[in-house]
């Protein structure tokens, strides 16, 4: 099901990310045991410090080449079962050009005081294209399958207002700045992010 959504979005990509590069082949990279990123990091004040180790997999053998990252989750002094969450990206997640928060960091994207985890899709020129995995509350740990992807070149968060004011490059001289509203789904037990506003803008000259 997450690779039906993956296509979904994926004519907006290469519309509005510009033209980069192929990823370079990695080959039969299988999981090797060594950790490309390893941190420490608490997602909510009143908790512990969760250990993130993020590995490199294999290309996925899909018609869009995607790399297959696997995140392992612990937390020894909190009441959470060791978790493993797979993330597919077109790009090579490599710390020797961005630093690792680039490609994957802890940003609390629902406003609930839990910090979601924030994964690195598509990088281009233009824009980077994120994936969002929710912490769920209720089940004290985090969902499996993405809950909201976004193409940005930067955003803002509002919690007061659960809105995201997001900015995309569109081309040399303009750019769109949308707005997303974090709402309840009918049956109460959830949210969903929906666009609210979307303007295009001009660039300043210069």
């Amino acid at each position: 099901m997450q690779y039906k959504k993956l296509f979904v979005i994926l004519s907006s990509i290469f519309l509005l990310a510009g033209c980069t590069s192929p990823i370079e082949n990695v080959g039969s990279n299988a999981v090797t045991g060594i950790p490309i990123f390893t941190f420490e990091k608490h997602i909510s004040d009143h908790m512990p410090a969760f250990k993130f180790e993020v590995y490199e997999g294999e290309w996925d053998g899909h018609d869009f080449p995607q790399i297959i990252y696997t995140i392992e989750i612990s937390c020894p002094e909190f009441d959470f079962a060791p978790q493993s969450i797979k993330v597919s990206s077109f790009d090579k997640w490599d710390e020797n050009r961005h630093g690792r928060n680039h490609y994957i960091d802890l940003v609390d994207i629902t406003f609930d005081g839990y910090s979601d985890i924030q994964a690195l899709m598509h990088m281009a020129t233009a824009n980077t294209t994120y994936l969002y995995y929710r912490w769920n509350v209720s089940k004290r740990a985090f969902e499996e399958e993405y809950f909201f992807s976004m193409i940005t070149k930067g955003y803002e968060l509002y919690p007061e207002l659960k809105q995201i004011t997001n900015y995309v490059n569109g081309n040399s001289s303009s750019y769109s700045r949308e707005v997303y509203q974090l709402e309840e789904i009918k049956n109460g037990h959830s949210e969903e992010y929906k666009k609210i506003s979307d303007e295009n803008l001009l660039k300043n000259a210069g």
